[in-house]
């Protein structure tokens, strides 16, 4: 047992022992492999690139033949690595000590900079491509031919012979059928044949008719123009026997406007003047009987400033036009009242000449004919009223026609709707208004208070009033605004004041005229106050009588009268005031041309018509 015990000591101390030896071989075998991945990583900072290596080379080169700055660098040899080791026999591992020398010498770094020396090189040549622009001109585009008489500068060029200066054929790109010169530049496209089928396609193009009508417009212009462009002002001298026409008979006939087509037996229901350009003139025809197959509804506007014959533009609707304005803040609108009761704008801009925009037919809006536009207001906040002849008073935002923004009945004392056929604003008045009806009267109306609706009623007519005009004329310190004139077919004009005169008229809200004018013998369609003479204003009848009437010197007959040979239906004046339109009941238009006696206002005659204006008072009284 006791040799037992020993034999088993034995074994267990040899096989500490091994195990020993075992862990040493390990651990030694573990620190091999540390040092082996140190000295890689060592070797790889030493390793210098291509790059660094020529870069070396060349500051060796340099410091061989400049002399060395600084401290010279000399190649160093790198100490045994540790990762070095070499296999013993005996099964061990044992470390090298050989050392290893680099082949490629490491520079050490210079720490004073190298003087830098500068040299002047030629830069390559770039040639970068221009952008090509294209550029488009006016021009007559025609064939190209050798026989063309040359300009002043080709001329120069003609002289040199042409042993000198052979001329070359110039290169023609037959994919773009365009000549190219020796320059690059492209010519103008060559004039080819068309065939007929193209021709037919230009023709019937909408491109090619706006083109043709603008053009023939400006060339009708230019043909029309009677201005001498050869006068001089050093030596001729204008005539002066117009001059003193003018002044003798008051009014010259200037034109007359018509056409075959669209004008021809057609009556004039309205005509407006632009705000915007002066000599432009709108007006509406319409024709009772019906019997060609152009629209109902036509419109023209006429250029005065030349001497033409034909309109400018011209519009069309489906029903005839019974009233029709310019608008004052838009000026490429044009407004038209339909006897169908629709608001149709036309927008000048669009080459169409139906209507843009137009009302609906409904209850909330005109089911009637409109007689009556007016527009009112200010640049930022207007409105558009019309009235049709059941009553019915609607204002308007011109950029939404699909409903009005409010309307008003106007109701008479019974109550009924009032057939309303004529409409003004007083000056600078977008609340109070006056209306004409089919039954003689004239009433006084608001649109806004704690009565909106009609609130005075004007009895006098025994007729029809055709028409309304209130007093334009402005003054800084006199106030006629309240003046308004009417027209009717019991052959009188009749002068009104807005202003309640006395208690009896504003207790019964009913006045009487100031003053009546009789000196006609037919129905009178229509009167017109002077835009700039307080006293003047002028009418047209059925028997072709053209009357103006000058309060301040006679009330019992016109101060001038001119005949014609037809029922004149409307009458305008111009926004200066000095040029008058008359429109009869064959589609004719007739443009007069007024005086300074007679349209031009004197100092005095604002306190004429105040003085005037209280004697009539006092005659009625």
């Amino acid at each position: 047992e006791v040799k037992m015990a020993d034999k088993e000591q034995k074994d267990r101390k040899a096989e500490i022992e091994r195990r020993k030896k075992r862990l040493d071989e390990l651990r030694q075998a573990k620190e091999a492999r540390k040092k082996e991945l140190k000295g890689k990583e060592e070797l790889d900072k030493l390793q210098v690139d291509p790059l660094a290596k020529a870069r070396q080379n060349v500051d060796e080169l340099v410091d061989k033949i400049l002399g060395p700055k600084g401290t010279s660098p000399t190649p160093t040899s790198v100490s045994p690595t540790p990762g070095s080791v070499s296999i013993g026999t005996g099964g061990g591992r044992s470390e090298s000590t050989e050392p290893i020398t680099m082949e490629t010498p490491i520079v050490p770094i210079i720490t004073k900079k190298r003087e830098m020396k500068l040299s002047i090189d030629s830069l390559l040549p770039i040639n970068i491509k221009p952008k090509t622009i294209e550029q488009y001109e006016k021009c007559t585009q025609t064939d190209i031919h050798g026989n063309e008489i040359p300009s002043d500068n080709e001329s120069d060029e003609n002289e040199i012979p042409s042993s000198e200066s052979p001329v070359k054929p110039e290169p023609k790109d037959k994919d773009n059928e365009e000549i190219v010169g020796e320059s690059g530049d492209t010519l103008p496209l060559v004039a080819r044949n068309l065939s007929d089928e193209e021709k037919q396609d230009i023709l019937i193009s909408e491109d090619f008719s706006m083109f043709i009508e603008r053009s023939s417009r400006v060339m009708e212009r230019v043909l029309a123009d009677t201005t001498d462009i050869l006068f001089d002002l050093a030596t001729d001298k204008e005539e002066e026997g117009e001059d003193l026409l003018l002044a003798s008979i008051n009014v010259v006939r200037k034109k007359q406007l018509s056409d075959s087509r669209w004008t021809k037996g057609r009556i004039i229901s309205s005509m407006a003047w632009s705000p915007h350009h002066p000599g432009i003139l709108l007006a509406s025809y319409y024709q009772q009987e019906t019997t060609s197959m152009d629209p109902d509804g036509v419109v023209l506007m006429w250029d005065l400033k030349f001497d033409k014959d034909t309109p400018d533009y011209i519009f069309n609707c489906h029903s005839p036009i019974m009233s029709v304005t310019f608008s004052k803040f838009h000026p490429y609108y044009v407004i038209g009242g339909t006897y169908s009761g629709q608001v149709v704008i036309w927008d000048i801009r669009s080459g169409r000449r139906t209507p843009v925009q137009r009302s609906q037919l409904s209850s909330s809006a005109h089911t009637h004919p409109i007689y009556c536009l007016e527009l009112i207001g200010s640049q930022n906040a207007h409105n558009l009223i019309s009235v049709s002849t059941n009553g019915k008073l609607c204002s308007w935002n011109l950029d939404n026609l699909s409903q009005p923004q409010e309307s008003l009945e106007l109701l008479n004392r019974h109550p009924r709707p009032v057939a309303v056929s004529s409409l003004c604003f007083p000056l600078n008045d977008v609340n109070k208004f006056v209306v004409s009806s089919e039954e003689g009267l004239v009433f006084q109306g608001q649109r806004h208070g704690k009565k909106p609706g009609l609130v005075v009623q004007y009895e006098g007519h025994y007729g029809t009033v055709t028409s309304v005009s209130c007093h334009q004329a402005a003054h800084p310190q006199l106030d006629f605004s309240h003046l308004f004139v009417s027209s009717s077919i019991d052959w009188t004009v009749k002068l009104w004041s807005l202003k309640l005169i006395n208690e009896q008229q504003i207790t019964s809200k009913t006045a009487t005229p100031i003053c009546s004018f009789e000196a006609n013998s037919d129905y009178i369609y229509d009167v017109q106050w002077s835009p700039t003479h307080p006293a003047l204003f002028v009418s047209v009848d059925g028997a072709g009588r053209l009357d103006f009437w000058n309060i301040n010197q006679d009330t019992e007959v016109p101060i001038l009268t001119e005949m014609l040979d037809t029922a004149l239906s409307r009458v305008r004046w111009s926004p200066n005031g000095q040029v008058l339109a008359v429109g009869d009941i064959e589609g004719v238009i007739y443009i007069y041309e007024a005086g300074e006696a007679l349209c031009v206002p004197q100092p005095n005659e604002w306190n004429r018509l105040q003085t005037t204006l209280t004697e009539l008072q006092q005659s009625n009284v």
